[in-house]
């Protein structure tokens, strides 16, 4: 699959696939026996999947190691904190302005003092916070020492609540106009002030003005020659001499004092990546050539050696026309675990007390190699009040070099969390794209993006050659294994002093694997998840099912740890077998909120369950216990059919369990994210109810469903429309509702929208009342008058009709994609005409329910009326009342209550009239307060008994005497509700298939 030329997403490719492998055939029955081979080791009937042991194949006698592996030392990289920007003996490559892709964004696992936020009370007044998640930029790079930068840090610009942005370059990002006053207050006064000489400061710019503008002069010839391969901006840098640097960071520190935003600003200095340059056979001949450069470019004087930092690498390679010339190492889990238990050992006998912070001094992060169980990498983390890093041990890492074919600058194959967007419905996507703002990734984007990563892999992995010896392209594929030590100079020093000439170990502590073998290997690997994820989507309709969604979305993200090293662990959906959470979340589908904000990746124990309600089991393939078992991840049998190429039923339903199969990308608009996909997976659960409990031919499950998706509409437009009540609370001129509505009736728990509910919960801050009635419309131009025009505009599946015709921004509300694929599945199961019969019933059933709506507009769910301050007008959401005017009633006899308000209520503009003329008609106005929970086709019993639809109208009559004054009028009383409406809200997947069965059986 890796091969362009077998790719089956290229138009015509799977048409002729599925011609090739129709069900039923040989050839359909020969490929569900591979694929089974492929992903569980075996297929039915052929026993147990092979067993995979490294030790017994792979392992390497140390006599011939000694001979066949190569040994190399190098400096890889470098962090310091110089006090001055002295220390560059050889001057500074001064940044006029910055680079926001220079920041320093990854862990380097140092940290700084910032000082306490405001607002907080606890009686540190400062905390060490990881230096990546601090505000910084690149001043400059030294001269005389290749790839070194300096970069100043800014403690007091930390915000704690941008320290789990997803974004690493937003979170450390200076503000421009923040970067503009450092600029020009505090940096160029102190560079004029050392540089004397009128010869240097002429070249210099005159303010960041001058230098923002000069930076994107490039822009002039893009303009004026058309040509597009112009930069738009470039980095304006200048020579700082080595005599000026001193003073100008005294400059720069006198004038940072005061300003309290610039406090405890601090320099580093780093190199990254230098191995290449430094690499020799012994560790004094490495430390002797980064030394001579050391002392030309570094001034020591300004170094603390204790918190100046050094990477050092050693690296095991199989040695060129060595018995070991073709092979791959690995490090053997086995020795790193002993490793680890020595670390432990001396951490446990030189660390008495407890770290502070309440964590371990020593932390371990283990990454499998592809699932083995016998090959892993590892990487041993200090505290930094531990005596490790007290005595200059930062960190140690062990990783296999094999990751470099696949590693192009941090960035590594099929990573992208966009690239499971392939695997998901179309209207789903779409779903998502017109409810959250950003942008969004184009369908081919991802689809070239996903070839683009095969194709490196192809370039990079070539097959092995016919022979089995080495690869097909002649090129050696020869990789060996790496183990970094992060240690401070003066630690260093101590080890280059006691460090004997030879180092000897009885066992090899890696495994040597053909070349030949680790490129099929690895092929073959990534081209399993390529083949079954291509396939599943090559087949597939237009719109894919929820089994479809959740075989390719487990497939592009097996990619992800199918060709290296990898924190598998963290995806339970791949390797835990059946778990039952412990803890839960509150609503079903979700997942925790703290991920939602961006504070972790992986899936958390517990998320997605009803609060208060028994946990629900999840299920994952179980690599870990296959790996454990057969020395690799394979899948456990029993999951997943081949035959159909879909996991079983009940299989689905525990992957989905949470949610985690759709994952939450969009941190920052995760509430929205939530509801569009849970009222998806709403809908996908329904339509597999349709064929599991025999919809078509079972007349109690038909009418059970058909009420369960009427409820569902329901139960989503009335949170959907209090939700978006909700957001007056952010409003300058104050929230539309008060503070006991707010208490009373959260978001997701919202009011029956009758006058009678809704009559004390708003208030007014333009006459300053605290509780009064909605604001009803009335006003002669409405823009219609008939209440089933109010209904197609806000369920309409249409994206047209009536006057709304555009819903930009409410377009994809939860409620309207209930409707959308409801109409489908009824269509699609039951017929066109069951569908028609089910939006009519729909429309009856609103308006049974609802006797009062919102009134939307082109951009809102619920509009607002126009704020005026001078005439005391506040913004109000506006609301409509919906009455029953049968051919006897006149609204025009009908008395005001403005003067005699039926709710007390010191409100000058609360002029209505009542009318139970609806109730009576439905036979409810002998109940004050009706049991608000009935059957659907009860309540369509009554409508369709004693209420003539077109006689449904909003409430509104003129006055008589006051010059034709329009009023509203409202309905008296509580509507019935429909009764699963309270019942399905904040419900698991389980609980809804339970009460669904539970509701046949009350209808038969």
């Amino acid at each position: 699959m890796l091969n362009p030329e077998e790719d089956l997403l290229r138009p015509g490719a799977s048409s002729r696939f599925a011609q090739e492998h129709l069900p039923g055939t040989p050839g359909h029955d020969a490929l569900a026996a591979m694929m089974q081979r492929a992903f569980e080791g075996a297929a039915d009937g052929e026993g147990l999947p092979p067993r995979l042991c490294l030790h017994c194949h792979h392992g390497v006698d140390a006599a011939a190691a000694e001979a066949a592996v190569e040994q190399t030392f190098d400096v890889d990289s470098m962090c310091a904190f110089p006090l001055s920007l002295a220390v560059a003996r050889q001057g500074i490559q001064w940044n006029a302005t910055w680079k926001a892709t220079l920041n320093i964004t990854d862990n380097i696992h140092l940290s700084l003092e910032v000082p306490q936020p405001r607002g907080q009370t606890s009686g540190r007044r400062s905390a060490k916070q990881p230096l990546h998640f601090i505000p910084n930029y690149c001043f400059g790079q030294m001269i005389g020492m290749a790839d070194t930068y300096i970069w100043v840090f800014f403690p007091a610009l930390y915000k704690g609540d941008l320290a789990d942005r997803a974004d690493p370059i937003g979170r450390t990002c200076l503000p421009a106009r923040q970067y503009e006053h450092w600029f020009d207050h505090v940096v160029l006064p102190a560079i004029r002030e050392s540089v004397v000489s009128q010869n240097t400061l002429q070249h210099l710019p005159r303010s960041y003005a001058a230098a923002h503008a000069d930076a994107r002069a490039p822009i002039e010839g893009r303009l004026h020659k058309g040509d597009a391969n112009i930069p738009l901006s470039r980095v304006m840098s200048h020579m700082l001499r080595p005599q000026e640097l001193g003073g100008v960071w005294g400059g720069i520190l006198d004038r940072a004092r005061r300003y309290p935003e610039y406090h405890g600003i601090c320099l580093l200095m780093g190199l990254k990546n230098a191995k290449l340059k430094f690499m020799s056979g012994t560790l004094s001949q490495t430390l002797a050539a980064w030394s001579a450069e050391w002392e030309h470019a570094v001034d020591e004087r300004y170094i603390d050696d204790d918190a100046t930092y050094i990477d050092i690498g050693r690296q095991l390679t199989p040695r060129p026309g060595s018995t070991l010339k073709d092979s791959v190492l690995l490090w053997r889990k086995c020795c790193l675990d002993n490793i680890w238990r020595s670390r432990q050992a001396w951490s446990r006998a030189n660390n008495a007390n407890a770290s502070s912070r309440g964590k371990p001094h020593l932390l371990k992060a283990e990454y499998h190699f592809v699932s083995f169980r016998d090959a892993t990498n590892l990487t041993i983390a200090a505290s930094q009040d531990s005596a490790e890093f007290q005595q200059g041990l930062v960190y140690s890492q062990f990783y296999n070099l094999i990751k470099v074919p696949f590693d192009s600058a941090k960035t590594f194959p099929f990573q992208s969390r966009g690239l499971e967007s392939l695997a998901l419905d179309p209207a789903y996507l779409r779903d998502q794209n017109n409810t959250t703002k950003g942008l969004h990734a184009h369908m081919a984007t991802l689809v070239k993006g996903y070839r683009l990563c095969k194709a490196r892999v192809d370039a990079n992995v070539p097959p092995p050659a016919a022979d089995g010896r080495g690869v097909r392209d002649g090129h050696a594929f020869c990789f060996g294994v790496r183990a970094e030590d992060r240690v401070s100079v003066s630690l260093l020093r101590r080890i280059a002093q006691a460090l004997p000439p030879v180092i000897t170990s009885t066992r090899p502590p890696y495994f040597a694997i053909p070349s030949a073998s680790m490129a099929g290997f690895l092929r073959a690997s990534i081209n399993r998840q390529c083949f079954l994820f291509e396939r599943v989507r090559s087949v597939a309709p237009i719109k894919f099912s929820l089994a479809e969604t959740t075989v390719m979305v487990l497939a592009l993200r097996g990619l992800r740890f199918s060709y290296s090293s990898s924190l598998i662990a963290i995806e339970p959906i791949l390797w835990r077998d059946r778990w039952t959470p412990k803890r839960r979340g509150r609503y079903a589908g979700d997942r925790a909120r703290a991920r939602g904000r961006g504070e972790g990746e992986g899936e958390g124990e517990g998320e997605g369950e009803g609060e208060g309600d028994a946990p629900l089991e999840r299920e994952g393939l179980g690599m870990h216990r296959a790996s454990q078992d057969h020395g690799f991840g394979w899948w456990l049998p029993g999951k997943f059919d081949w035959t159909a190429c879909r996991f079983f039923d009940k299989v689905t339903d525990r992957l989905m369990a949470g949610n985690a199969v759709l994952r939450l990308d969009y941190r920052r608009q995760w509430k929205a994210m939530r509801d569009v996909r849970n009222v998806h997976y709403r809908m996908w659960q329904a339509r597999g109810w349709l064929q599991r409990h025999n919809v078509p031919g079972n007349a109690a499950a038909r009418s059970a469903w058909l009420e369960y998706l009427h409820s569902a509409v329901v139960e989503a437009f009335d949170r959907d429309v209090w939700r978006e009540v909700h957001k007056s609370l952010k409003w300058r001129a104050g929230p539309t509702i008060n503070d006991a509505a707010r208490l009373a009736y959260p978001e997701s728990r919202p009011p029956i929208y009758s006058h009678d509910t809704m009559a004390g919960l708003f208030s007014d801050h333009g006459l300053r009342v605290e509780r009064t009635r909605p604001h009803y419309t009335t006003g002669n131009r409405m823009r219609s008058l008939c209440v089933r025009t109010l209904f197609e505009e806000l369920f309409s599946p249409l994206s047209r009709h009536g006057s709304v015709d555009t819903r930009s921004g409410w377009e994809s509300r939860p409620f309207r994609i209930a409707v959308r694929l409801s109409l489908e599945m009824i269509s699609s199961g039951l017929g066109e005409e069951a569908a028609k019969a089910w939006y009519e019933n729909l429309f009856s059933l609103v308006i049974a329910t609802h006797w009062v709506l919102p009134w939307p507009s082109r951009t809102a769910l619920v509009s607002s009326t126009k704020e005026c301050g001078h005439r005391g007008m506040r913004r109000q959401h506006m609301w409509v009342s919906i009455i029953y005017r049968p051919d006897d009633c006149d609204l025009g006899s009908m008395t005001t209550t403005g003067r005699a308000p039926e709710f007390w209520m010191d409100d000058r503009r609360n002029e209505l009239s009542v009318t139970q003329e609806l109730a009576k008609a439905m036979g409810l106005e002998a109940e004050p307060r009706p049991d608000a929970t009935l059957p659907s086709r009860a309540i369509l019993r009554r409508m369709k008994t004693g209420v003539q639809l077109n006689k449904i109208e909003f409430g509104r009559a003129v006055a008589p005497l006051e010059c034709g004054l329009v009023y509203p009028v409202v309905e008296l009383g509580t509507p019935p509700q429909l009764r699963l409406v309270s019942l399905i809200r904040d419900k698991t997947s389980a609980e809804l298939d339970a009460l669904f069965t539970q509701v046949i059986h009350l209808t038969i």
